[in-house]
């Protein structure tokens, strides 16, 4: 991997991005893998709405099936940004543990 012009690799680049956007990135990726649909707004709200339901619409939309590729997807994505010593610092941390490993044990090894 070639250094960059302030001296950092592309991956180190990559982990100081994510590092200072991290519940942006981080959200929607934990999300997506645990349940296979993205929203940024929590396990609460997995409701897509319908493409027959106008944006204006006051109606509850019905939910979607899981959709596998997703969760394949931010599974990936997960797993590289894990690869980041700092980022997975940040992602054990006691601040982010909670959001994003807990809910996760809780689900699958429980």
């Amino acid at each position: 991997i070639k250094p960059s012009k302030n001296n950092m690799t592309i991956s180190q680049e990559f982990a100081l991005y994510v590092q200072s956007k991290y519940e942006d990135i981080m959200n929607p990726i934990v999300y997506g893998y645990r349940f296979g649909l993205i929203s940024p707004l929590g396990p609460d709200s997995m409701v897509l709405p319908s493409p027959s339901t106008s944006s204006t619409s006051t109606e509850p939309s019905q939910p979607q099936p899981p959709k596998p590729d997703v969760a394949l997807h931010c599974g990936s994505m997960l797993r590289s940004t894990l690869r980041h010593p700092t980022l997975y610092q940040l992602f054990i941390s006691p601040s982010y543990a909670p959001k994003y490993v807990y809910p996760f044990l809780d689900e699958y090894v429980h």
